[in-house]
């Protein structure tokens, strides 16, 4: 059976060749010589490979649905300053994905303000960034940090 439904060459010489996959559906490739059946399968092949996942959906994940969750957890740091063991209770008392993304949020801050030149990361533990966040939460005016966390 061909897969070449059709070929004809253009007005600059070059020639377009229909390439059929999957029943009816084709499509058009240009070269600059006659396409031959092999050379079309070949073609084919790719082409489904390049195109294989085009039906998959993206999973979109945005850390702002637990923007509520995060800015609880910074309140509770901003107003009770913890110590290791109460934060850790803090983070056990709430589910999973709730911690595991509060702990996100926490590091990427990190990273950022540590972008800023505002904190030195690399010769410090977790426990000792975690620290160094916690202090520059709690001497952050609120208002000053719903912006630069939340943009508000």
């Amino acid at each position: 059976m061909t897969i070449i439904t059709k070929q004809e060459i253009n007005g600059s010489g070059k020639y377009l060749s229909w390439i059929n996959y999957e029943g009816l559906n084709t499509f058009i490739v240009e070269t600059n010589t006659q396409l031959l059946e092999n050379e079309a399968v070949v073609m084919k092949d790719k082409y489904l490979d390049n195109h294989l996942y085009e039906t998959v959906s993206q999973i979109i994940i945005y850390i702002y649905d637990f923007k509520e969750n995060i800015r609880n957890a910074i309140v509770f740091m901003k107003t009770t300053n913890p110590n290791l063991t109460q934060w850790n209770n803090y983070l056990n008392s709430r589910p999973w994905d709730e911690s595991l993304m509060v702990r996100w949020f926490l590091a990427r801050l990190a990273s950022e303000l540590a972008n800023k030149k505002e904190f030195d990361l690399s010769v410090y533990t977790e426990t000792e960034v975690l620290s160094k966040l916690k202090t520059w939460i709690i001497y952050k005016p609120a208002r000053e940090l719903e912006k630069v966390l939340f943009g508000m």
